[in-house]
């Protein structure tokens, strides 16, 4: 109920950017799934790996913009042939997709799959459109010698 009118929000959407490290994808699918009786839109600001079929995550997948927001998780963004990946969509494609939506999860930056992560200058990125701001971050690594092994951009993390 938070992300629903939470902050005088009644008539817009819930925006929610996670950001962190290991588990931001887990709880956007998660979350999306919880929701999945509302229009729930799932993008990525920089770029996430479209999850296989068989995991059965979304409803419906959308190149760029998606149409009229429908119950269920709509994923939504740019496919990159090169990379596999999903990228962002265009600010103001994303700007118009979220209208209608009753809610928007978004990826907000990548760690490569690792616990933990050293942030470049320009992360994380988070759309303008969000009103909720999510880090995520796991405790399992607390206590764990500092390495690549756990660390996405080690030199960065240790500055």
């Amino acid at each position: 109920e938070f992300l629903f009118g939470a902050g005088g929000r009644e008539n817009a959407p819930a925006v929610v950017t996670f950001v962190g490290s290991g588990g931001k994808t887990s709880l956007i699918w998660l979350l999306a799934r919880f929701l999945a009786r509302r229009a729930i839109l799932v993008t990525p600001s920089t770029k996430i790996f479209v999850p296989a079929p068989e995991e059965k995550c979304f409803d419906r997948y959308c190149e760029g913009i998606p149409a009229a927001p429908v119950p269920g998780i709509t994923l939504a963004g740019c496919f990159n042939a090169e990379t596999g990946k999903l990228e962002s969509l265009p600010t103001a494609a994303l700007e118009k997709a979220v209208r209608g939506y009753d809610a928007v999860l978004i990826e907000g930056d990548g760690a490569k799959e690792l616990p933990l992560k050293g942030w470049a200058e320009h992360e994380p990125v988070v759309p303008s459109v969000t009103n909720v701001t999510v880090g995520v971050l796991p405790l399992w690594p607390l206590g764990m010698p500092v390495s690549e092994k756990i660390i996405h951009r080690l030199p960065l993390f240790c500055e």
